[in-house]
């Protein structure tokens, strides 16, 4: 490409032939259909780009909702802690709500009391609270 003549500031003069302006297509005006060609599309690349976007979201939400239950269920676990402070024990209605039977009940106390009992401790445990183990 050969040097054209010079303008101001070292560019070319407007209108030059080889300049940036006339090899981008500046300045020169866009038919209405060339417009509705490119709106039709930058929709297309948009809806595109929504569309992944919604399948890339998706894994977030579900964890959103995870870290949701999972709050939820802290505030619970947290709230037993507190009632245990403050009063020494919480009843079994309050760790499993519905509980119906008196075995049942101790059960839930025996656990809450140490969790990681094997069967055969829970049943020890029940037997000193009921003085039986079975229904």
């Amino acid at each position: 490409m050969e040097a054209g003549p010079i303008g101001i500031r070292g560019l070319p003069p407007e209108g030059a032939v080889g300049t940036l302006s006339a090899v981008l297509g500046w300045g020169r005006r866009m038919g209405r259909d060339d417009l509705q060609e490119d709106v039709r599309e930058l929709r297309k690349q948009v809806e595109a780009l929504r569309d992944v976007l919604g399948k890339v979201a998706e894994p977030y939400r579900e964890i959103a909702g995870y870290l949701d239950q999972l709050q939820t269920i802290s505030r619970g676990y947290f709230r037993l802690l507190d009632l245990y402070a403050k009063h020494g024990s919480v009843s079994p209605d309050l760790v499993i709500p519905g509980l119906k039977d008196d075995i049942s009940k101790h059960i839930v106390t025996a656990l809450f009391e140490k969790g990681d009992r094997n069967i055969s401790q829970i049943t020890e445990a029940v037997k000193g609270k009921r003085g039986t183990a079975s229904r």
